[in-house]
């Protein structure tokens, strides 16, 4: 592809350039290359490597409590459960109802499909809550931002990364992401928590910053008909009390409802 002059844009943490066997191949690393563009001396494809975060990021100042925009982050249970999916869909319908609104891309997958962002776990962990302030200042004048959620405070693999989104968002609301037929944390051995204690973590948690609360709650029911996850959409709500829904299967109006009512817009 690269010696086709095709582009590669690489959304890992390792750097395709400084693979020996592969910059051999293409007649070594051109020294004009940079951590974010590598260049090969017999390709005219370039590699973009997304991840690398840019080189400006301060420390979090606080100044995000002073945004006109309202944020809303997506936390969960866990990692790969549906957060970046059900910001993209609360943005989608904010707009469609009028709302000058954004997704704030965290990730490298968000950032494909955003055009821009940090992928905030390549960030020095000193710098997280930076970074994401980072994003949100330069959208602060609009209506509303929908932050793009990482991992699971629950996550230990991930829950550093997830603990820094939290403070640097300093959400004004929150939605719960969650998989019911995970019975296990990813990779781990670990119980599911339940949602009094997810919710209560989560509001306990960004309070440190900033009064949040979880105004409603996104499950992925991707393993399950629509008539059993309609049985545990209403199980949940019957549960928490809070409006629920999965945005694949039935939308995200019930949420969005939630979410301007609790933010008065």
């Amino acid at each position: 592809a690269l010696k086709n002059g095709i582009d590669i844009i690489n959304p890992l943490h390792v750097d395709f350039g400084k693979i020996d066997e592969l910059s051999k191949k293409l007649g070594g690393t051109r020294i004009d290359s940079t951590e974010s563009i590598t260049k090969f001396n017999e390709a005219k494809g370039q590699i973009h490597n997304i991840r690398i975060p840019p080189e400006d990021i301060e420390l979090f100042s606080m100044k995000v409590l002073n945004t006109n925009a309202k944020r809303v982050l997506a936390v969960g249970s866990d990692c790969n459960i549906g957060k970046m999916l059900t910001s993209l869909e609360l943005n989608s319908a904010a707009n469609k109802k009028g709302l000058r609104s954004e997704f704030i891309a965290t990730g490298q997958i968000g950032m494909l499909i955003k055009g821009e962002g940090i992928a905030i776990d390549r960030v020095i962990s000193d710098f997280v809550p930076g970074s994401v302030e980072k994003l949100i200042l330069e959208k602060r004048d609009r209506d509303i931002l929908f932050v793009e959620g990482q991992g699971s405070i629950f996550q230990p693999l991930y829950s550093a990364v997830t603990m820094g989104l939290i403070h640097g968002t300093a959400p004004d609301a929150m939605i719960l992401c969650h998989l019911p037929s995970r019975k296990k944390i990813r990779y781990t051995d670990l119980d599911m928590p339940d949602y009094p204690r997810m919710i209560k973590m989560y509001e306990d948690l960004a309070g440190i910053v900033n009064k949040s609360k979880i105004v409603g709650i996104s499950l992925n029911c991707h393993d399950m008909t629509d008539e059993e996850a309609k049985l545990i959409i209403e199980k949940t709500e019957k549960e928490t009390g809070l409006p629920t829904t999965d945005p694949v299967k039935f939308g995200v109006d019930k949420l969005l409802k939630s979410l301007l009512n609790y933010l008065k817009l």
